[in-house]
C-alpha cells in the first residue's frame, strides 16, 4: 500500500542509523512491527 506521510527527517536519519535499515520502507515496517509487538506485551501485562 502506498501512502503520503510527513515524517520528521532527523527522527527518519537516527532511527536508520540505530536500526540499520537500508531504506524508509524497511525502517517504518520495522519500526510498526516493534511497536505492535510492544504494545501486544503492554496489554497482556495488564490483563493478567
Amino acid at each position: 500500500m502506498r501512502s503520503t506521510i510527513d515524517i520528521d527527517e532527523k527522527l527518519l536519519q537516527e532511527a536508520q542509523k540505530i536500526t540499520g535499515a537500508k531504506t524508509k520502507k524497511e525502517l517504518v515496517n520495522l519500526s510498526l512491527g516493534e511497536l505492535i509487538k510492544k504494545k501486544r506485551k503492554e496489554k497482556k501485562r495488564t490483563s493478567n
